[in-house]
């Protein structure tokens, strides 16, 4: 599911920055219109850098949910106490 979201939203800050660039090539730009582009683009990249963040996160669990997860947290736990 994420591969798919980091997808749409790859696809959507490539339309938007093709806006951008556009916007800033005509005779008379909107700097206005052309700032709240930008500020969109940076909204959408921040989202694929959590749906990346939030894989990683995924992978992490996914890797202490092994046996040898945890034994290494039991092995801690015991010896703290």
């Amino acid at each position: 599911m994420s591969g798919r979201y980091y997808r749409a939203l790859s696809m959507m800050h490539q339309r938007v920055q093709g806006s951008i660039d556009d916007l800033e090539r005509s005779p008379k730009p909107d700097w206005v219109r052309i700032s709240e582009m930008k500020r969109l683009r940076l909204s959408i990249k921040d989202r694929m850098r959590a749906v990346l963040e939030d894989g990683r996160e995924a992978q992490s669990s996914r890797s202490l949910a092994s046996g040898a997860g945890r034994q290494g947290r039991t092995a801690t736990l015991s010896s703290d106490a």
